[in-house]
Parts: C-alpha cells; sequence; structure tokens
C-alpha cells in the first residue's frame, strides 16, 4: 500500500482544510468508517496501537 497516494486521494475527495487530519474515509464517513469504529473501540477499552 501506498499511503502518500491514499493520503493524495483522501485530500482530493476531501479538499477542505478540517478533512485534512481526518480519522475517516471520504468513501463511508465518521460514523460507519470500520478505522474510526475500530479506534474508538480500542480507546473504549484502553487498547494501545502497537507496532503500527
Amino acid at each position: 500500500l501506498d499511503p502518500d497516494r491514499a493520503r493524495e486521494y483522501h485530500d482530493e475527495t476531501l479538499p477542505q482544510d478540517v478533512f485534512k487530519e481526518a480519522e475517516f474515509c471520504s468513501m463511508c464517513g465518521p460514523k460507519f468508517c470500520s478505522y474510526k469504529i475500530t479506534q474508538t473501540i480500542m480507546d473504549e477499552h484502553g487498547l494501545a496501537k502497537e507496532g503500527a
């Protein structure tokens, strides 16, 4: 995977500055994003991302 290219795609679909640091993708949005849901669950249970 290419994180730089992914960031470019993200910025193309969500060009506003407020979305530059968004932790969800433009396809599913914040309510349905699996990344965001996983992060919320990990935060609620005190689990840290290790090795990420």
